[in-house]
Order: C-alpha cells, then structure tokens, then sequence
C-alpha cells in the first residue's frame, strides 16, 4: 500500500498541516485509506449483465506508484521558486505496510511483543508462571533470539 510519512520539519517549513495532508493524500486516491476523510469512497464498481454472462467491474486508481502520488500538488500551494508544492515535498512516499500486529521496538531495536490477555478469574501468577514455562521449553528452538519476560509482567505489580 501507499504510504505518505509526513515529516513535522519539512510541514513547519512550508506551513502546512497534517490535515491538509491528509485531504490531498485521500483525494487523490479515492480509495479510502483515510476513512474518514472526503476521499474516502472507494470509485464506481459492479457488474454488468448481457444476455449470456454477468461481466465484473473494478475500479482502478489512475495513481498507481508512489513517485505518481509524490507529485500531487498541495492546493495551490507553491514553493518559493514558483513551483507547486507537492506531497513529496512534506513527505516520503514509497510503498509499505501498515504495522504487523506484535511488532515492537524493544531495547533500541526491533522486536516481537507477545501479549498474553487471561480471564478475569484466572491467577494472574499461575499465568505468567506457565507462559514463562512455555517460553523456556522454545528457547532451544530460537537461537540468537533474546527473549525477556520482565518486560510488562503483570505478576511484577502484584
């Protein structure tokens, strides 16, 4: 998917908002990657039926690689050499995913957060003993993984 990372710096630089971002960024697209915002319905789709067979349509955006959606102008902005300013100017875009369900930054680097939710009866000690049994018995299967239970241990606050 499309991702726009806005950079706060080069926003303030060109006195531009996240909003305003946000705006061109969905209008452009037309397929709904900000809910929320004007942008965000997806284009016309369905069939069409002959007499011998239903024929599918999908809509396909006109912006189909990054670079296409970097050169979107703001409004009618212009950057002080005259030229429009344009999405590449507050922001990367390139593709990209959105963040992967247990993906942390742990110790300055990356990691996986496992979270274990249990059921309001169950021994919140008993609990972490077993999950950190579990997490002892794989540690052969995970070399060079470091693996640190201290990290948000609910038995720790009882």
């Amino acid at each position: 998917m499309f991702q726009v990372r806005v950079d706060p710096e080069r926003l303030r630089a060109h006195n531009v908002s996240l909003n305003e971002v946000m705006d061109v960024t969905s209008g452009s697209v037309n397929a709904g990657i900000l809910p929320f915002t004007d942008g965000s319905v997806i284009g016309v789709g369905g069939f069409i039926d002959t007499p011998n067979q239903r024929i599918g349509m999908q809509h396909k955006l006109s912006i189909r690689e990054p670079e296409a959606l970097g050169k979107i102008p703001i409004n009618d902005r212009m950057k002080s050499d005259g030229a429009p300013l344009t999405l590449s100017d507050v922001a990367d875009v390139d593709w990209g995913t959105w963040p992967l369900t247990g993906d942390a930054v742990i110790n300055d680097g990356p990691g996986l957060m496992l979270v274990v939710q249990k059921l309001p009866w169950a021994n919140t000690l008993e609990v972490t003993r077993r999950v950190e049994a579990a997490l002892d018995k794989m540690r052969p299967g995970l070399p060079g993984y470091d693996i640190d239970t201290t990290i948000f241990r609910p038995a720790t606050f009882i």
